[in-house]
């Protein structure tokens, strides 16, 4: 169910049986050797990450509130391409935000949420980006100690 309030938009989820994710899901330590390390801004401590490259595509992608895992859908993807104007895109992403599973430690997908540290929970994401810019963002950013879940035609 969605409700918009003040230019807010909640949106209140129902649990999804997780065996309705039909893909897969990769952990930073699947991308070694091409991971890099960086402190937290927030608690210093050094984190390792990985990133999409910008051809990859993987737009648009979703981080969980709570933890800062990430969820990218092909579908999506096709849904968000094919929005004409800003309009319809936050209409596109509010549907398939009601379809996205809940995460595993049980908080909710946004387009908002960035990847979190895993020693303070600091939040990466760029709060000052416009929406448009956030549902196009390309580069998808894994943290160490978190999963990305990938859904496509091709796994």
């Amino acid at each position: 169910m969605l409700l918009a309030t003040g230019g807010v938009i909640v949106l209140f989820y129902q649990e999804m049986n997780p065996s309705q994710f039909k893909g897969k899901y990769e952990v930073v330590e699947d991308k070694r050797p091409s991971t890099h390390h960086r402190d937290c801004p927030s608690c210093t401590k050094s984190i390792e990450y990985w990133w999409t490259s910008g051809m990859s595509e993987c737009y648009p992608h979703f981080y969980c509130g709570d933890c800062g895992e990430v969820i990218w859908r092909e579908k999506d993807k096709i849904r968000t391409f094919t929005s004409h104007g800003e309009g319809e895109l936050k209409h596109n992403i509010r549907e398939i935000l009601a379809e996205l599973p809940t995460c595993r430690c049980g908080g909710h997908y946004t387009l908002e949420a960035g990847p979190r540290c895993p020693h303070c929970r600091f939040d990466f994401a760029d709060k000052n980006r416009a929406f448009s810019d956030r549902a196009y963002d390309p580069h998808i950013i894994l943290l160490q100690g978190s999963r990305l879940y990938i859904e496509n035609k091709n796994r």
